[in-house]
């Protein structure tokens, strides 16, 4: 429910974490954070990749977010703003790393489900410690658009690229999902629901998967080899959280003060 100042501008208080929120959700891609940490520049192309790791990259990063949102969820409580742990989530998700890092990127379609699974438990703990519901249909589907502002931004193509331009694309499709899951719950159809969050699905695979594709690369180059698979996770699953906790952030946000007033704040120049 919306507050008594909805339509007013944000407090000093609240747009400080609106200007945190978006230098979290427009930071860095996550290929530049890995160059960085390597110490040297990393080749972005597919070419990259051993024959064939492009279809090994699209169908485990399928595969991972087919399985993983509901077991995450699973497993959370129901109180809203419950302190998450994001350090637990993290270790976790390294230690998978460094499992798979020691078997080279072709272990990649065994390790990405699990550390995804992982990553998304972690995004729907932020999401709940930012006052969301994660039993909510919406708020699950929510968790998983957030693996589709992580992905890598051109600089001639910045206008399709930014936040609020990605959650625009997604809005229409998350919405129909979202409502199509709620009405199974209540004894709708379950083909409908499941032929719609397919499609939503869809779209996240397929910016997300430029993301794992990002880290296939890295793992496939020799310098990143230094980094191992440890720190190749810690660093995918940090890149997620910031955006998650971003992005919520951005949500809470908007609960108080309408979308209108924190996206027009959010993309005012000098914010």
């Amino acid at each position: 429910m919306r507050s008594a100042i909805a339509h007013g501008d944000l407090s000093a208080e609240h747009l400080e974490e609106l200007r945190a929120a978006k230098a979290r959700l427009e930071a860095t891609p996550f290929l530049i954070k890995v160059a960085n940490a390597a110490g040297q520049p990393l080749e972005r192309s597919v070419a990259a990749l051993p024959p064939g790791a492009r279809d090994t990259v699209l169908a485990a990063t399928r595969a991972a977010l087919d399985r993983g949102l509901d077991w995450a969820v699973a497993t959370m409580g129901t109180t809203k703003g419950a302190r998450a742990r994001p350090w637990l989530h993290t270790t976790v998700a390294t230690a998978s790393g460094g499992v798979g890092g020691a078997l080279g990127w072709s272990a990649l379609a065994a390790e990405l489900p699990f550390s995804t699974l992982v990553m998304l438990r972690s995004i729907a703990a932020i999401a709940q410690e930012q006052g969301e519901d994660p039993a909510s249909p919406e708020v699950r589907l929510q968790c998983l658009a957030v693996l589709s502002y992580g992905g890598p931004r051109a600089d001639d193509d910045a206008a399709e690229t930014t936040y609020y331009a990605t959650r625009t694309a997604l809005a229409g499709t998350l919405q129909r999902a979202a409502t199509h899951l709620a009405t199974a719950v209540r004894g709708g159809s379950a083909p409908k629901a499941a032929r719609v969050v397919v499609a939503f699905v869809s779209k996240v695979a397929a910016r997300f998967g430029l993301v794992v594709q990002e880290k296939a690369i890295a793992q496939a180059i020799p310098i990143a080899g230094a980094l191992g698979g440890a720190t190749l996770n810690h660093l995918f699953i940090g890149h997620f959280q910031q955006i998650a906790l971003g992005h919520f952030t951005v949500r809470r946000l908007e609960r108080i003060y309408g979308e209108a007033v924190v996206r027009e704040a959010y993309e005012r120049p000098g914010s």
